[in-house]
């Protein structure tokens, strides 16, 4: 999760990753998850959702780079074709460049029965127009006034 869905990524390594995910998940399915006693339940139980979402995740994030969505946010996506980062990095360090085309939209992610992940793109949902900030609107909480 680390080498592939963190800051820097690539299609080429999302594949590898995800591949690798699923065979994680595989494995925990088959042989279980070991627990030393009826207290390490729930960290068991903890640990397979991890595995699964971890899997999942993932997926979002290769099928993000694989619509095009480029570099954004936090996130650099690299590309051999790409754009040089910096002259003074080597030729490893060529990007995707942003898809503007994406700003104004959200990546929905469902996991499915078994495996199956479904991914779309939809159209992001307006910010609300108000005038407060969080200072103003922590003290109307506070005073009971945020429900009037």
């Amino acid at each position: 999760m680390s080498v592939s869905g963190a800051h820097i990524r690539s299609v080429h390594g999302l594949d590898q990753a995800v591949r690798a995910a699923w065979g994680q998940w595989e494995r925990l399915e088959a042989k279980g998850c070991a627990y030393g006693g009826r207290g390490e339940v729930a960290e068991a139980l903890r640990n397979r959702q991890l595995c699964f979402a971890h899997a999942v995740y993932l997926e979002a994030v290769r099928y993000a780079l694989r619509s095009g969505v480029g570099s954004r946010g936090s996130s650099i996506s690299l590309d051999p074709n790409g754009l040089l980062v910096h002259k003074r990095l080597d030729e490893n360090w060529r990007i995707t460049p942003e898809n503007e085309a994406f700003r104004d939209k959200v990546l929905e992610t469902v996991a499915l029965a078994g495996k199956e992940v479904q991914n779309e793109w939809v159209d992001r949902r307006s910010l609300p127009e108000t005038d407060a900030w969080f200072e103003t609107a922590w003290a109307r909480f506070r005073n009971g006034q945020v429900y009037d």
